[in-house]
């Protein structure tokens, strides 16, 4: 049960850290004024929370 817990928790910051990174690369391609549907596109993220990002 301890093992499961413990997987789960390490997925979990593993999905966190890939967001914060597709976060960050949205900022570098609103910042070089990139098309929010571009971005989207590229990256996964919903145009509402690129749009949250700006």
């Amino acid at each position: 049960m301890y093992e499961e817990g413990l997987k789960e928790g390490k997925q979990e910051e593993l999905k966190e850290g890939e967001m914060k990174e597709k976060r960050q690369i949205a900022r570098t391609m609103l910042a070089r004024d990139m098309a929010i549907l571009d971005i989207a596109a590229i990256t996964g993220l919903s145009e509402e929370d690129i749009r949250k990002i700006t």
